[in-house]
């Protein structure tokens, strides 16, 4: 009896600890506009550099930001046309795009921006930190204020959890869904298998370096 007890408080426990972590990504995303917001181009902090697209040629403005001893973050000015309006965005990352130029990544444009919506899809039982990648990418997809893309985006997990949130797989990919798959793996890049997006790191800093690569990839500020 005490076993089915010790069972049933360990599930109940985890489904709580699941459910903080998803919950945490809605956060995250509105604690993100206020770091652009507090800390954009504008902001009397940091010192400004210029990165370019050595394909393409073209300069992306950034300025660096330091928030404290563990945070570091790289704040691009970019711009965009939605609903015939032209908008201006301040997005911040966590790696500068020099650092990223030698992390592989597939041509996954069209499986991403081709899409009506978008799912970005991790195991709930990852830490903290896969969230971190998780809104990289959400915010700058997204129909948020600060979102450059606007196409509906929507959290999900590769498993059944007590929650809300769908399970999304790769399987679940159509000509109108797009999946992007947060995973730890034995490489860190951006691949893609039969239309799904896999954005794969050997460890949870590096995931976000590599959902940071995509973000830029799809702004056009790096090249493949």
């Amino acid at each position: 009896m005490e076993e089915k007890i010790d069972e049933s408080l360990k599930k109940e426990d985890e489904n709580k600890n699941i459910k903080i972590l998803l919950y945490v990504i809605t956060f995250l995303i509105l604690m993100t506009g206020a770091i652009f917001f507090l800390f954009g181009e504008n902001s009397i902090f940091g010192d400004k550099y210029t990165y370019e697209n050595k394909n393409t040629g073209d300069k992306f403005s950034f300025k660096k930001e330091k928030i404290d001893e563990n945070l570091v973050l790289h704040t691009l000015t970019a711009y965009s046309i939605y609903q015939r309006i032209g908008h201006k965005y301040d997005i911040s990352f966590r790696n500068n795009p020099k650092e990223l130029e030698t992390l592989s990544i597939d041509d996954v444009r069209k499986n991403i921006l081709g899409k009506e919506r978008l799912y970005i899809t991790l195991d709930p039982n990852y830490k903290g930190k896969a969230v971190v990648a998780s809104v990289e990418l959400a915010r700058i997809l997204g129909q948020a204020e600060w979102g450059v893309f606007k196409i509906p985006t929507s959290a999900a997990t590769i498993e059944k959890t007590n929650t809300t949130y769908p399970v999304i797989t790769c399987k679940d990919v159509s000509s109108r869904v797009g999946v992007i798959w947060l995973r730890l793996g034995n490489t860190t890049s951006v691949t893609s298998y039969k239309g799904c997006v896999i954005v794969e790191g050997t460890d949870y800093d590096n995931l976000i370096k590599a959902a940071d690569k995509l973000a830029y990839y799809l702004l056009g500020v790096m090249p493949r």
